[in-house]
């Protein structure tokens, strides 16, 4: 049997102590380097998203102002113009109202809201462009009425 030894992330020291396991039955150690500012961590993480270069990565994107979707820009703007052509095709198909919700399901999502219900169009709708301002409530009022009337 090869034992390896257990090294800490950050400093690299040996002098680690076991400390308990985590909610899948894996072993957390602990540094006992008085200088690491880490308070446990794994050999064998799970969620990547706990890793310490992922971790980095999340750091690096937000200092530089970029985010995590950016690559997906692209394909979001393709969505938004089918969208804005669906939408236009269900005006003469099913008429004013359902057309007037699809152009505001599309205006959420050109801003990287999606919502699957008309309900969930009008909440959106509501918190992010009525309570910050950039629309009158009459006309989310219109979009309720003409939700209620579809």
């Amino acid at each position: 049997m090869v034992l390896e030894p257990v090294l800490c992330p950050t400093y690299q020291s040996s002098d680690i102590v076991r400390h308990g396991l985590s909610g899948e039955g894996k072993p957390c150690y602990k540094c006992r380097n008085s200088e690491c500012q880490r308070c446990t961590f794994m050999l064998n993480y799970t969620y990547r998203g706990r890793l310490p270069e992922v971790k980095q990565q999340i750091s690096e994107k937000a200092i530089n102002g970029s985010g995590i979707r950016d690559k997906y820009v692209g394909k979001r703007n393709l969505k938004t113009q089918k969208a804005v052509a669906h939408a236009a095709r269900a005006l003469q198909l099913f008429g004013f109202n359902y057309a007037c919700l699809l152009m505001t399901q599309y205006l959420l999502l050109s801003k990287g809201w999606d919502t699957s219900t008309h309900k969930g169009v009008l909440e959106m709708l509501s918190l992010h462009f009525v309570k910050t301002g950039k629309i009158t409530p009459s006309v989310a009022d219109l979009l309720r009425e003409a939700s209620d009337a579809r």
